[in-house]
């Protein structure tokens, strides 16, 4: 009784676990593209990427989604433009570069941290720093 409880426990978790990863790689999508199918396109692609037949652990699984989602944005390279939509988040993202607007997503919107986001793009940290910095200076211009 107590190990079928211990599984169900589990095996929610895992859902809960599963679902906000798939919340979070479609935030990261939209807010680089900047369009509501092609994120949803990358993200079920990243999804599907995904190796067959392990269990990763749930830090290199998301990871490896991550990863999946920005290569299939940067290949798309959604141009940056200099028009800001009153309000819209997606729409001043589009106004700086692809890497800059790729760490802004990762850190400050998806909370990850520096090193973290550094893990994921695989630059070094002072580049994560470097590249925040100046994201935030355009946005905030």
């Amino acid at each position: 009784m107590m190990m079928a409880l211990f599984v169900e426990t589990q095996q929610t978790t895992e859902n809960a676990l599963v679902q906000r990863l798939q919340d979070d790689a479609y935030t990261l999508a939209y807010y680089l593209l900047g369009n509501e199918g092609q994120a949803e396109s990358a993200t079920e692609a990243a999804f599907s990427n995904l190796g067959r037949g392990r269990a990763p652990h749930f830090d290199r699984l998301r990871m490896d989604v991550f990863q999946g989602i920005l290569s299939r944005c940067w290949q798309e390279r959604v141009p940056v433009t200099s028009m800001r939509r009153t309000g819209d988040i997606s729409g001043l993202l589009q106004t700086v570069s692809i890497e800059e607007r790729s760490v802004v997503v990762l850190v400050d919107v998806l909370g990850l941290s520096y090193e973290e986001a550094a893990r994921v793009l695989q630059i070094s940290k002072k580049h994560i720093m470097r590249l925040l910095a100046q994201a935030r200076l355009h946005l905030a211009a």
